[in-house]
């Protein structure tokens, strides 16, 4: 995934469900990337629990939808912000402490290769820690 590139621990939870569960057990992020459309539990109700159980990193959502009341009630659920897909390391670098002042062009060569998340890892949860670089 592209923020390994950068040395960031990258969770995956492959549905809203898992995402929460992940936060049950203890584990503690910077920064949750929540796709919208997720099976099991959507990324609406996925962010309203996490928000419920005390969580205040920064929750980002992730979405193809342009349309204004989906994106509103996903903002309302508990989201810091919301960006659409395709994601690039550009999108998400403005959330990561340390990646935001460094250019792409510092990424190294292996930076193409990442450039854009493949939709099938997109319609992820992904929860990033950026303590263990």
């Amino acid at each position: 995934m592209m923020l390994e590139v950068k040395g960031m621990e990258v969770q995956l939870a492959t549905n809203g469900k898992e995402a929460v569960d992940l936060h049950r057990v203890g584990a503690c992020f910077n920064l949750i990337l929540m796709d919208k459309d997720m099976p099991v539990m959507n990324g609406y109700q996925a962010t309203k629990e996490l928000r419920d159980m005390g969580v205040n990193c920064p929750i980002i959502g992730v979405t193809s939808s342009t349309e204004e009341a989906e994106l509103e009630e996903f903002m309302e659920a508990g989201l810091d912000d919301c960006i659409c897909k395709p994601l690039t390391i550009e999108k998400i670098a403005c959330y990561l402490p340390g990646v935001a002042s460094t250019s792409t062009a510092n990424l190294g060569d292996d930076y193409d290769d990442y450039e854009e998340v493949e939709d099938e890892n997109a319609d992820r949860a992904s929860n990033t820690n950026s303590n263990n670089n």
